[in-house]
């Protein structure tokens, strides 16, 4: 899923005529609640490539007991940081199929940074 947003993001970015698109970084907000993350996915010009997973919250499970920024060198070593926070939870059999999807859901939100105008005065 990041993988495509990181690809639709540059896709998009280079059907608009910007031919800077893929020198910028990619953030994205990942949300589950009561968990928010935010990712940064690498601009292509990044090398090697680096993917930063940052935190608010303490994982002593995972021995950080304060907020966080972990640097990973694969995108798949960044899913497997985040498939340990936000792993699939089974409600059990007693629950609908429909509302485990739902309670197992999380939502993403890519950020990109506006250009700002410089202006004369």
């Amino acid at each position: 899923l990041l993988e495509g947003i990181h690809n639709d993001f540059y896709q998009t970015r280079k059907r608009n005529g910007d031919p800077g698109g893929n020198d910028e970084w990619i953030v994205v907000l990942i949300t589950k609640t009561p968990e928010t993350v935010l990712v940064c996915l690498p601009a292509d010009s990044v090398s090697p490539p680096s993917y930063w997973l940052i935190d608010s919250h303490p994982r002593p499970q995972l021995g950080l007991d304060t907020s966080y920024a972990k640097l990973h060198s694969t995108m798949d070593t960044l899913l497997l940081s985040l498939q340990s926070i936000f792993p699939p939870t089974d409600l059990g059999p007693d629950v609908p199929e429909m509302m485990a999807i739902m309670y197992n859901s999380f939502d993403l939100y890519p950020l990109e940074r506006k250009k700002l105008a410089l202006r004369s005065e």
